[in-house]
């Protein structure tokens, strides 16, 4: 369930001195694990749109960091690391072509391998976004306390812990 702006703004900032991990028991209000459920809602909101603020997993914005780092590259080992399809793949560097972003050439050993090249424009496009996200982010974080901050950080570090735990009992249960 996704929430509107104006909901995750009244969305209350503490739920007690339970513990998130903790299981709610039988008589305890529903209103607690709405609570949770509400919370976790409002992570996947603030993963998602970081998520895309970085562009996304496999978005121009991605493709052209990638390859500012690792330029030349084929498209075919690119979409590999991307995971994508070869036509969401052609797609996307067609429009960074079109831009100027990126020159697309062929392997001069082996003509059926498409290489790909970031062009000192894309160069400078990857420059100028890395700028603003930080920028960006810098506003983003100046609404927390260096308190707040610490105490964020925290706390997601505990989720994420919780997360790995998780994940190996599940893949554990897998090799049963």
């Amino acid at each position: 369930m996704l929430y509107q702006q104006d909901e995750i703004k009244s969305f209350p900032g503490k739920m007690g001195k339970e513990r998130c991990s903790e299981s709610v028991s039988e008589s305890a209000e529903p209103k607690e694990e709405f609570r949770k459920e509400e919370l976790l809602s409002v992570l996947e909101q603030c993963g998602h749109r970081i998520h895309h603020r970085k562009g996304g997993r496999h978005g121009q914005k991605r493709i052209l960091r990638i390859l500012d780092h690792n330029s030349p590259m084929t498209q075919r080992e690119l979409q590999e690391r991307l995971q994508i399809q070869a036509g969401s793949m052609s797609e996307i560097i067609a429009k960074l072509e079109n831009s100027g972003l990126v020159e697309k050439t062929r392997d001069g050993q082996d003509k059926r391998k498409a290489v790909l090249v970031i062009t000192e424009m894309g160069h400078k496009t990857v420059a100028e976004q890395r700028e603003a996200d930080a920028a960006s982010n810098r506003r983003l974080l100046d609404n927390f306390t260096v308190e707040e901050c610490t105490e964020l950080m925290r706390l997601i570090r505990k989720l994420l812990v919780c997360l790995k735990d998780e994940e190996e009992m599940g893949s554990a249960g897998d090799k049963s």
